[in-house]
């Protein structure tokens, strides 16, 4: 393809069935949820991701339905990401501030790298654990 083709062409965006004559663009759900894990243990006072109960464990064992080690992703009628995300937070951080954190910082992160909305971040909660040092979590609770 020659300079002049090249500058007429468009980049796709993700989820767009007719925005190029090559193909489709789509990106797994997979894909999405490392985003968002990766974008979540950024933020200060993180400790990890995922559920604490051992009932929590076993379901996600069996589970068959895209959820992630503490992560849910899918779309809602508008296609845009309707996101989930079970959380283990450092002691003594704010916990809203924390939540709230992730929210902007997932939205921004996957909005940026697949060009396509973010509806809804839900923060669960599921623990708060004590930290002997800033480098070591407590990992009997840090599910990373």
């Amino acid at each position: 393809m020659d300079q002049k083709n090249q500058e007429n062409i468009s980049i796709p965006t993700v989820g767009d069935e007719n925005s190029s004559s090559m193909g489709a663009i789509r990106v797994n759900h997979s894909v999405i949820a490392n985003i968002v894990r990766l974008s979540t243990l950024s933020v200060d006072g993180v400790v990890g991701i995922g559920r604490t109960s051992m009932r929590s464990k076993i379901e996600r064992f069996f589970s068959k339905d895209g959820d992630c080690d503490g992560i849910r992703i899918s779309e809602d009628a508008n296609g845009g990401y309707v996101i989930d995300i079970q959380v283990i937070l450092k002691f003594g951080t704010e916990l809203a501030k924390v939540a709230f954190d992730i929210q902007q910082t997932v939205v921004r992160q996957v909005t940026s790298m697949t060009m396509k909305a973010v509806s809804l971040v839900n923060i669960t909660i599921e623990s708060v654990v004590q930290v002997k040092d800033d480098d070591a979590p407590n990992t009997e609770y840090a599910i990373n």
